[in-house]
């Protein structure tokens, strides 16, 4: 008898595990986030298996950006608000739990400049987007680092 309800106990116990385990990060970043100091500015996350679509809306936006994770690069066309059209070449991957995106932008006048963007889960379930990049005005030689919460929208 024991013998007969050993595989349903460990079949019941598999389903506990895979209905009690946590969703994967990619699954916590899909959703609308809304700036932590200014709910005006927001970003939309989806992922779906290795497809993933950002919208930020965080000043001269909303922009949408669509990626391949793991996938071959992607060129957008971004036309700025004095009117020049910006040429982003962009690849998005995993790392860890994260998505990462490095893109080179380059303007119509032939300056450019290499960025990376990260998006992930830290502290009380705050989706932070972390930025690294050359300033175009400078040729890509000054680095910044801007780092950005934004807070799950209802």
């Amino acid at each position: 008898m024991s013998r007969s309800r050993s595989p349903l106990c460990v079949l019941g116990l598999a389903v506990l595990l895979i209905v009690a385990a946590p969703a994967s990060a990619q699954d916590q970043l899909s959703g609308r986030w809304s700036h932590s100091e200014n709910s005006q500015e927001f970003i939309v996350i989806t992922v779906s298996g290795s497809e993933v679509s950002i919208t930020e809306a965080t000043g001269a936006g909303p922009y949408t950006f669509r990626y391949t994770l793991g996938g071959p690069a992607r060129t957008d066309r971004v036309g700025t608000a004095s009117g020049e059209i910006w040429t982003r070449v962009s690849r998005a991957e995993k790392v860890n739990e994260a998505i990462v995106v490095n893109t080179t932008t380059t303007r119509p006048t032939g300056g450019s400049s290499e960025s990376m963007r990260m998006y992930f889960i830290a502290r009380s379930n705050e989706l932070t987007v972390a930025s690294l990049g050359g300033t175009l005005a400078s040729g890509g030689k000054l680095m910044t680092l801007n780092t950005v919460q934004y807070l799950r929208a209802p």
